[in-house]
């Protein structure tokens, strides 16, 4: 009885899945960064190829 008690009141687990749903929040957002500045990049770089002829 003790130990469904004490299963019932550890909040390791959750901390645990918190830390997992921030990380995968940063990895989204990194992911989307990277995205939008690698658009801009390719678009300079038609720019200039473009210039140079």
């Amino acid at each position: 009885m003790r130990s469904l008690d004490r299963f019932f009141r550890d909040e390791d687990g959750g901390t645990l899945i918190e830390y997992a749903f921030l990380a995968s929040l940063i990895g989204l957002a990194a992911v989307a960064a990277m995205s939008a500045v690698g658009g801009a990049i390719a678009v300079k770089l038609g720019q200039i190829a473009t210039t140079l002829g």
